[in-house]
């Protein structure tokens, strides 16, 4: 039997009701159950019988072992010396972007002079080779050599976001 036609002028008939069969947020309910339904009939998970719990002790206090090494294992940490060679990646990208807005494309010039550090001149993107501290010196003293005192402290002030995450002796002399 089709449905009744909605009087449009009846404002009771132009709001469906959540459980009139007729309404199309029913249909659409009805109709979702329908796929969901289907979909894990199909699923494989609902083919795939349900082991039971094993009857041995032994085993069974073994699985509960797994879960709980599983469940309190911490994830692993990161090498402290990979982490400490990013923050003298990112202190040298900092430094040279920093130079770059004030000196342009001297920057980059006099930071491919100094050993250990590699950069890509359109990104300013670093990369530290050997003793990171070492190679930020060098960089911050090829700075001073070339363009006097002020450039240190472009250099410290491009750095100091980044030198609350190193310890003090860990830290470049020139940027202590």
């Amino acid at each position: 039997m089709p449905p009744e036609p909605i009087n449009q002028n009846d404002p009771s008939q132009m709001t469906p009701k959540l459980g009139d069969a007729n309404s199309p947020t029913e249909h659409l309910v009805s109709l979702g159950r329908l796929i969901n339904t289907q979909n894990l009939r199909e699923s494989p998970l609902a083919q795939t019988p349900v082991q039971e719990p094993h009857s041995d002790p032994n085993l069974a206090n073994q699985n509960n072992q797994a879960a709980t090494v599983t469940a309190t294992a911490e994830p692993p940490q990161p090498d402290p010396s990979a982490v400490k060679e990013d923050i003298y990646t990112e202190i040298c990208t900092q430094i040279i972007k920093e130079q770059q807005r004030i000196i342009g494309d001297l920057a980059v010039e006099q930071a491919g002079l100094v050993e250990g550090l590699t950069v890509d001149p359109a990104t300013f993107r670093c990369t530290v080779s050997g003793d990171g501290g070492k190679v930020i010196n060098n960089l911050i003293e090829q700075y001073r050599d070339f363009f006097g005192y002020a450039a240190v402290e472009v250099c410290k002030e491009a750095a100091s976001r980044f030198l609350v995450k190193l310890p003090d002796d860990e830290k470049p002399a020139l940027l202590r």
